[in-house]
């Protein structure tokens, strides 16, 4: 069934009733900054996430967002229609919050967070009684559990893809228990669990720990309306990032982390340069692994061959992936993120690392090309090969427009398929 099909049968009848919801979450890497300077232009993440709090906002829901997060102010504040309350931990407590989720849980780290959502919760509940109650991830899920009960209100669980893909079907059974409270945090009895379909086997891990099917929804993210571009200047693109018009844009965003595998893209550009000398890699994103990647650049020679660009907000990913020649996702655990989706959309050939789902968007030869594991090793000449037959290149590009067009949803549909479950989830907690 065609992902569109599915948001129209999850769509119920609802009541339209405006609801009270607060969303329990940390800080994310993507929205810091918008947190941080309170305005929601400085989004450069996950932007489906306030996207969903700004559009129940929009229509009139009664939104809170408490999020725990290392800010330099505690101060409440508005932005895009919603509350925003920041709590803020001492210093102490915010390294005890980055152990390990099993070890965390032993230490005051985990207590404290699981208080101070209760303290705030319980504060703003006395003006605002909650009707929904977010956990993000699992960390909120024990006290936004029994804030629901103390508040009758509904539990909706939120998931963005999990480890526990790879912790439950790949590993020995002793090395799970660091992820002891991620799996126990399967046994709450949420309203509704939803999982994002990010390729980590979010709905087998749901199978089996044996979590109700019928609570739970495992869903594709989508993309935005409008990603595609066709009067782009794509040659001003290419400039603002250093290129020339007739530069070849190898584009790749994602956060510079370890299973991110830029080093991959990186790795191949000495062999695609070889043979198309004018191909140049720009990268998108930060993190802990920039300092290495800097040094294989430096190491292999191509420092005038790739661009690392730095965290760039979301509106820059789509010129980019407009403007770019070819998107390339060769990540370890899954390729199945919203990245690749807009490439699709976005008219754009696509290289990925056939893992963890990626075939859900991906058909090899048909909407772009999949790589095995011991096809990796052949990055740089299947780049290059492209890039030598444009006809190819070019049939690939569009059919992956065709395929996303016609399987992927667009943002405004996966929005309100959630919004409109939720109010039926909340109809009939008060009817039944």
């Amino acid at each position: 069934m065609p992902v569109t099909d599915v948001a129209n049968a999850e769509t119920r009848d609802s009541t339209g009733e405006k609801l009270t919801v607060f969303i329990l979450t940390h800080d994310w890497s993507g929205l810091h900054q918008m947190f941080e300077d309170e305005t929601f232009d400085k989004m450069a993440g996950v932007p489906l996430v306030p996207m969903l709090w700004k559009t129940m906002a929009d229509q009139g829901h009664d939104v809170h967002v408490f999020v725990i997060g290392d800010f330099s102010s505690s101060k409440d504040f508005m932005m895009g229609g919603f509350h925003v309350h920041r709590i803020c931990p001492p210093p102490l407590i915010f390294k005890a919050m980055k152990a390990r989720p099993f070890r965390n849980i032993f230490k005051v780290g985990w207590v404290w967070t699981q208080n101070a959502f209760r303290r705030e919760v319980n504060r703003v509940a006395a003006e605002y009684r909650p009707d929904v109650i977010y956990s993000y991830r699992s960390d909120p899920a024990y006290v936004a559990h029994r804030l629901c009960r103390k508040y009758c209100a509904v539990h909706i669980g939120r998931r963005w893809g999990t480890w526990l893909g790879h912790t439950l079907f790949n590993v020995p059974w002793y090395k799970r228990i660091r992820d002891f409270g991620e799996i126990l945090s399967y046994k709450i009895p949420y309203d509704m669990l939803i999982m994002s379909n990010d390729g980590t086997l979010g709905d087998k891990v749901a199978e089996k720990l044996k979590y109700p099917p019928e609570r739970h929804r495992f869903w594709l993210d989508g993309t935005k309306r409008g990603i595609y571009q066709p009067d782009l200047d794509v040659a001003q693109v290419k400039e603002s990032v250093g290129l020339t018009p007739d530069h070849l844009m190898i584009f790749a965003v994602a956060r510079l982390d370890t299973w991110k595998r830029l080093d991959r893209a990186i790795g191949a550009m000495p062999t695609v340069i070889e043979r198309i000398p004018n191909a140049r890699l720009v990268i998108g994103g930060d993190g802990p692994l920039r300092k290495d990647l800097e040094a294989q650049i430096e190491r292999l020679g191509v420092g005038e061959y790739v661009t690392l660009l730095g965290s760039i907000p979301h509106a820059r990913v789509r010129e980019l992936h407009n403007a770019a020649d070819l998107f390339l996702t060769v990540q370890d655990l899954t390729n199945l993120g919203n990245q690749i989706m807009e490439a699709m959309h976005s008219r754009t050939c696509v290289i990925a690392y056939d893992i963890g789902g990626t075939q859900c968007v991906m058909r090899d030869d048909e909407t772009g090309l999949l790589l095995t594991e011991d096809e990796l090793e052949e990055l740089g000449e299947r780049i290059a090969e492209l890039f030598e037959n444009d006809d190819r290149r070019q049939e690939l590009a569009e059919g992956a427009f065709q395929f996303a067009q016609e399987n992927i949803w667009f943002w405004d549909e996966r929005l309100q398929a959630e919004i409109e479950l939720v109010q039926d989830l909340v109809a009939k907690k008060r009817t039944g």
